[in-house]
């Protein structure tokens, strides 16, 4: 991993308390029910509600319904957040949502933390510091945590090679892998205050990204790595052009007072001569 990249889970008193504050944080304040946290995780009920336990206790949530296990942040969990994610990076990218799928062509063990079935298909899981590997039978998806950095385009790469030591460990456990590839848009989250005042009013989603503020802090999201990289570094450009235009300015400037002093010899030698 490049050194200009951080996963998620470096932050915190410990790696698994920094990820877990940051993802679980993160998807509380996008509404999602406790079903769909826990189906994430891959955790018993007794599990997730250990970490709920804490954030409540923290002060980070509240609870909006107990019979459809529902949570919010409350403002300190909101101000936490944006604390958080901001001491990060200054003004920097969040990776997430990062999915690469293997196919299998014969499979050995999985260290397996959780199991289940779903439309026929036995499905394991395995977790590691910094990714879930879930096995079906047919592929291998490696989830990979998010990843904080400047470059886009590295931390799909640092994404990219995560899931690729996963396989490879896996291919020297006896898995035989097929390459795999990119299974889901991966998103480029940028913490912006033009998404913060647009966030307020409403929500916006294109085929290019999405903007939103369900956090109380407000991110402009790409799809693509390129667009994410043109948008942080756009300030740096607007600088340089104004370097360039005030250059140009200064030059323009120049030329216009050796343009007044040639004007004003000329006029001085037609004078001598008229004498």
């Amino acid at each position: 991993m490049s050194s200009n990249t951080t996963s998620s889970a470096e932050y915190g008193k410990n790696g698994k308390m920094g990820f877990l504050l940051l993802d679980i944080m993160h998807r509380v304040g996008k509404h999602q029910s406790s079903f769909e946290i826990q189906k994430r995780y891959g955790w018993s009920k007794q599990r997730f509600f250990y970490w709920i336990k804490k954030l409540k206790t923290l002060g980070f949530i509240n609870e909006v319904s107990k019979q459809f296990g529902i949570y919010e942040l409350s403002q300190d969990g909101k101000n936490f957040y944006i604390r958080y994610v901001s001491s990060l990076q200054p003004n920097g990218i969040r990776l997430h949502n990062v999915s690469y799928s293997y196919p299998i062509i014969s499979s050995a063990t999985l260290e397996v933390e959780k199991e289940w079935e779903l439309r026929g298909l036995n499905y394991q899981l395995e977790r590691r510091s910094n990714c879930t590997i879930v096995s079906n039978g047919r592929s291998i998806i490696v989830n990979v945590s998010s990843l904080f950095g400047k470059d886009a385009f590295q931390l799909l790469a640092d994404s990219q090679q995560i899931a690729e030591n996963v396989i490879n460990s896996l291919r020297n456990r006896g898995w035989q892998i097929d390459p795999g590839k990119l299974c889901r848009k991966p998103e480029f989250a940028i913490i912006d205050p033009i998404a913060q005042k647009i966030g307020e009013q409403l929500q916006l989603s294109t085929s290019e990204g999405k903007i939103d503020k369900s956090m109380g802090v407000g991110e402009i999201e790409f799809f693509s790595p390129a667009m994410a990289q043109a948008y942080i570094e756009m300030p740096k450009h607007i600088i340089e052009q104004t370097l360039i235009m005030d250059k140009l300015a200064e030059q323009i400037k120049l030329h216009l007072e050796v343009m007044q002093e040639m004007k004003e010899t000329m006029k001085a030698i037609r004078e001598s001569l008229k004498k």
